[in-house]
């Protein structure tokens, strides 16, 4: 079911020697699993859960989500992730984002989704060493491209290669594995160089962002379980 869209919520009420929680965990959407007897206040994270039902990315993207290592409560963000493997330079990149409704070059603003990213997004981009994020160069400072032709400051998370800062040649910035295993920010031209993969950022579809159907190869439909 939940490969078909179905958003499910498990909570495992009343369950003596927890014959059903395997069960419920196996069926539950990602991170959506609750027991009553846990003491992480699960009443407020099931009214969240509600909030994110309503919050979703279509079939042909990859929402970014963060599920609490202790508590196993996940937390979905209105982030939407779409892998394209042709490489190109990233500024074509950009406005090819751009072009599917209203999309970015995606932007990694903390360590947990640098690690979705890199965990969840890339395997579908197979085997590649370098790819190209929305960081880049705005009247000589670095701003993350937002929606709606808006932009960000870098902010406090930052992931530079040694030898490589925000102030360093190169308008445009990808990430690059640099020793074979990890992965870092390094800066370059955005035309011209670097004809490498890229990650396109939607905005996912909630109340404040209809989603029309006609836009998406739509192949599933949103439904809410508890």
């Amino acid at each position: 079911m939940k490969e078909q869209g179905w958003f499910i919520i498990g909570v495992d009420y009343n369950d003596v020697g927890d014959l059903a929680v395997d069960m419920l965990k196996n069926i539950s959407s990602p991170g959506m699993f609750f027991k009553i007897t846990d003491p992480y206040g699960y009443q407020a994270e099931i009214v969240d859960a509600f909030t994110f039902a309503n919050c979703y990315c279509t079939s042909n993207s990859q929402q970014f989500i963060i599920v609490n290592n202790t508590s196993g409560y996940g937390h979905y963000y209105a982030d939407c992730l779409v892998s394209t493997k042709g490489g190109t330079y990233a500024q074509i990149a950009e406005l090819a984002c751009e072009a599917q409704t209203n999309g970015v070059l995606v932007s990694v603003t903390s360590q947990e989704k640098k690690d979705f990213l890199i965990n969840t997004e890339l395997p579908f981009l197979g085997s590649v060493q370098r790819f190209h994020i929305g960081l880049h160069n705005l009247n000589g400072s670095r701003y993350w491209y937002g929606y709606n032709g808006t932009n960000s400051p870098l902010g406090s998370f930052q992931d530079w290669v040694l030898g490589f800062s925000a102030s360093s040649t190169g308008d445009c910035v990808f990430y690059d594995q640099y020793d074979g295993r990890n992965w870092g920010w390094e800066t370059g031209p955005c035309m011209g160089a670097n004809p490498f993969p890229y990650v396109c950022q939607f905005q996912a579809c909630d109340a404040d962002n209809y989603c029309y159907l006609s836009f998406f190869d739509f192949t599933k439909e949103k439904d809410i379980h508890l």
